[in-house]
């Protein structure tokens, strides 16, 4: 498992973030690698970027951590963004929205796995 962390740079980054096009050569490397999945390979807010990585990648597209609410958690899933949602139980969803929402991934033939 990989996590490229939406691209993110951190205080003291001189690289530059990844674009979509570095993300899409990246997985392909990983998926060469027998990757299980790629974790956040880009930001939630390029739901469409996402959901055709998702459709061209024979590696799982994975996510949700970082996701502040349960509408976004929605929005990511009727984009079909991701194989497998990662909402995290502390920061956002709590448990009781997390139990509903893998509920509903798993209709979708969706993996969830709780983070935290």
């Amino acid at each position: 498992m990989v996590d490229l962390n939406q691209s993110w740079r951190m205080a003291g980054d001189v690289a530059p973030a990844l674009d979509t096009k570095a993300v899409r050569r990246t997985v392909e490397q990983l998926e060469e690698l027998d990757v299980f999945w790629v974790e956040e390979p880009l930001p939630y807010t390029d739901l469409s970027g996402l959901a055709e990585l998702r459709r061209t990648s024979r590696t799982r597209i994975a996510g949700g951590e970082m996701l502040p609410t349960f509408a976004d958690a929605l929005a990511c899933l009727e984009n079909d963004a991701l194989d497998v949602y990662q909402m995290d139980v502390v920061l956002s969803l709590g448990m009781s929205r997390c139990r509903t929402f893998a509920e509903l991934a798993q209709h979708r033939n969706r993996q969830f796995t709780p983070h935290t």
